[in-house]
């Protein structure tokens, strides 16, 4: 004889969703259209450059890796304790041979919004671009605590 579980049907409803869903956002054309895939890039040509943080005593240095750019299409941006930076690689080719014109153009951008560990000046803000890695130096703001003595009564 068997024992009724109620809670069996809830299982098998979860189970079927759980597939379902795996179905949908486990292909990787659906990864990759969310921006969840392997490669940091999705179906709009958009990639998120990997990155390296790292603080010293004055200064943050930031080293992202966007290969195949041209240094002029790079913009970058500080506003308060953010980093944005953007750019776009160009990738065209035009052939003509005896009455057909070959046109391809292939476009692929680069943005990432990155938060700094700490206040930052801007103005002193210097960047080199090499062998497709981008390196920046920010100096920091020092934050003078200001002590506030308490009187006793």
């Amino acid at each position: 004889m068997a024992v009724y579980d109620p809670f069996d049907e809830i299982r098998k409803v979860q189970k079927e969703m759980n597939r379902v869903f795996e179905r949908f956002f486990g292909s990787e054309s659906e990864k990759r259209l969310l921006g969840m895939g392997d490669k940091n890039e999705n179906l709009l040509g958009f990639r998120e450059p990997l990155v390296d943080i790292k603080q010293t005593d004055s200064q943050v240095k930031v080293a992202l890796e966007m290969p195949g750019v041209d240094k002029q299409d790079i913009d970058l941006e500080i506003k308060g304790d953010m980093l944005y930076v953007r750019a776009q690689r160009k990738h065209e080719i035009n052939q003509e041979n005896k009455g057909f014109i070959k046109s391809e153009r292939r476009y692929q951008g680069f943005y990432r919004t990155i938060p700094l560990p700490t206040h930052v000046k801007s103005e002193g803000a210097q960047a080199d671009y090499r062998d497709g890695v981008l390196n920046i130096s920010i100096p920091k703001i020092k934050v003078l605590e200001k002590k506030n003595k308490v009187l006793i009564k």
